[in-house]
């Protein structure tokens, strides 16, 4: 290639880049808004996984699947002891009542530290007994014997379970819905644990805290 020819290219080649120099720089500056907006805008806050209860939940129930909803929550709503998403408490019983939406924690839930010291045979129920006044009076170690009474007065009262030891006492929040009676966790026997759970269909049940 001649000279010539070399310098008709070159001038050529600056003609094209002049005459596309302007809309190349508007297209980058165009693009540099663009990244600045994206850059500017805030990242979607990030959530973490909760276990929570899908409905209103009694002191003693045993969860079930239908009972647990896992849900999406901003980092800081998240509370101290909650449940690993990935470790549903299903079989699991409540040791408190629990509002629907509530996070659920550790100790929402009956501990099985709790039997620490009972015979192997020992499990823990829960009594709802029909007085919360004096539900409130107990605490954790009293001995009492549970009582039932027909609650349409057909029957004698009779005692369902001797000296049984209290593991959790009512909150002060179990004593307020009166229609339920307040919920006591008590370490007992298979046997005794199944006569209070059906006494608890048929009677009112009390207690009486022994020396």
């Amino acid at each position: 290639m001649s000279s010539t020819r070399i310098q008709s290219f070159r001038r050529e080649t600056r003609r094209t880049l002049r005459a596309r120099r302007r809309p190349l720089a508007a297209i980058l500056a165009a693009l540099a808004v663009v990244a600045a907006v994206q850059a500017a805008r805030p990242a979607p806050p990030a959530t973490q996984a909760v276990v929570t209860a899908a409905v209103d939940l009694r002191a003693g129930e045993i969860l079930e699947p239908e009972d647990v909803a896992v849900v999406e929550v901003e980092p800081a709503l998240v509370p101290e002891g909650a449940l690993d998403p990935f470790d549903p408490p299903y079989g699991r019983s409540l040791a408190a009542p629990v509002r629907a939406g509530e996070p659920l924690t550790d100790v929402r839930l009956v501990q099985a530290e709790l039997l620490t010291g009972f015979d192997t045979d020992t499990v823990l129920t829960t009594v709802r007994v029909f007085d919360p006044a004096a539900a409130t009076l107990l605490e954790p170690g009293d001995r009492v014997d549970v009582i039932g009474s027909d609650p349409r007065g057909g029957l004698t009262a009779e005692v369902i379970a001797y000296d049984v030891t209290v593991v959790i006492p009512p909150a002060a929040d179990d004593t307020a819905t009166l229609g339920d009676g307040a919920p006591v966790v008590v370490a007992v026997d298979h046997a005794t644990a199944i006569a209070l759970a059906d006494a608890a269909v048929r009677q009112q049940l009390a207690v009486l805290l022994r020396e």
